[in-house]
Formats: C-alpha cells, structure tokens, sequence
C-alpha cells in the first residue's frame, strides 16, 4: 500500500496527540528531549539492523512531529534541504 510521505506523518501526528503524548501546550524542549532518548535508542541498536532502522525511524518521527506542532509542513521543509543540497553539489568541484 503506498502513501504520500505528507499523509503519514499527518496520521501518525493525529496518533500521538490521540494517545495524549503531545498537546497544545507541549514544549519544543519535550520534542529535543524525546530525541535525545531516541538517539539512546539508536545507539543501543546499533549492530541489530532491523531494530536500528526502526529507532532511526522513530527519531525521524519525533522531528516530523515537531515540526507539525509548530506550524510547519514538514516536506516543504524537507524539499528546502534537498534543494540547499542540491544546489551544493552543482556548486561544488567533485573532481577535486
């Protein structure tokens, strides 16, 4: 079953906010916190390659939630990055 990227995130925020684990009222510092665990995760996987892309996945989550609890798209967001990449490439000498 294939979905767009914009609609997932956009249910799985719908999700959190339904299981109570982000509100109007939660703080960016509870978003940064929520990675750092993440990031915990990640390394504690690191070696099981399903576990850790599945902690990957979370840590990319919490960023998307984030973002959409700010006001953001967070694929407009992402398109930025991948044009400010982009641009670096075609800006950048690679036969060096």
């Amino acid at each position: 079953m294939k979905y767009k990227m914009e609609h997932l995130i956009n249910r799985s925020y719908e999700a959190i906010k339904g299981r109570g684990l982000i509100k109007h009222d939660t703080l960016e510092v509870e978003f940064f916190l929520k990675m750092k665990e993440e990031l915990k995760e990640i390394s504690s996987a690191f070696g099981d390659e399903q576990h850790y892309i599945e902690e990957c996945i979370d840590l990319a989550t919490v960023c998307f939630m984030q973002i959409v609890h700010l006001g953001y798209n967070p694929i407009i967001e992402f398109e930025k990055v991948v044009l400010k990449n982009e641009k670096r490439v075609i800006n950048s000498d690679i036969t060096k």
